[in-house]
């Protein structure tokens, strides 16, 4: 077994896999999941962003790249040190019933979004090293990705003289759509004027 799908529906409460040679699990459908333990495993992704009612989450030495749980606003316990991450986004509004917070030893995470970064230094000191910092926005790296809601949200960038292209150019995204619809994707806009090439 190297990849475990948790059953639907709301049976399943705790789950414990530690030390297996799993590379992935797959949580989704398990809407009442309260613990999950999965240290030690070879696991490169996780989403429990359907796990509402999580509260302790260990996902240690393993070879996560990015990890948000900012979903999970009944966490209490989490621990995911030791593994490869580069995000790590903890702005869930519950950062202060935390009672237990380790993300040490992931060598490229340098920022992790946390809800307030004075709270979680005066409480949570000893739960990064290395570069890691708490702060409530941390500058996008490639392995970070915007979420938008579709209804008004977007990104800005100012105009600048690097944006003015004379020469062939390349933009590319990578877009997930939930739903069907005429959406500009990128677009450069002249104020007063008729909208830009793309």
């Amino acid at each position: 077994l190297t990849f475990f799908t948790a059953p639907a529906g709301p049976a399943l409460i705790y789950l414990g896999m530690s030390f297996n040679q799993l590379t992935g699990v797959d949580v989704s459908a398990a809407s009442n999941l309260e613990w999950l333990d999965v240290n030690g495993n070879q696991i490169t992704s996780l989403d429990v962003s359907n796990n509402l009612l999580l509260q302790q989450l260990g996902i240690a030495w393993n070879q996560l790249t990015t990890l948000d749980v900012s979903a999970n606003t009944a966490l209490f316990s989490f621990s995911c040190e030791g593994n490869l991450l580069a995000s790590l986004n903890m702005q869930n509004g519950n950062n202060s019933n935390l009672i237990s917070f380790s993300a040490v030893n992931n060598g490229p995470l340098n920022c992790i979004l946390v809800d307030d970064a004075a709270y979680m230094y005066a409480n949570w000191s000893g739960g990064i090293n290395g570069a890691a910092a708490y702060s409530t926005t941390c500058p996008l790296s490639s392995a970070a990705a915007l979420k938008l809601d579709g209804a008004n949200d977007y990104v800005s960038i100012p105009n600048t003289a690097s944006l003015q292209f004379t020469n062939g150019y390349t933009l590319e995204a990578w877009i997930y759509k939930n739903e069907l619809g005429d959406e500009r994707i990128i677009d450069k806009i002249n104020v007063g004027f008729a909208n830009g090439p793309f």
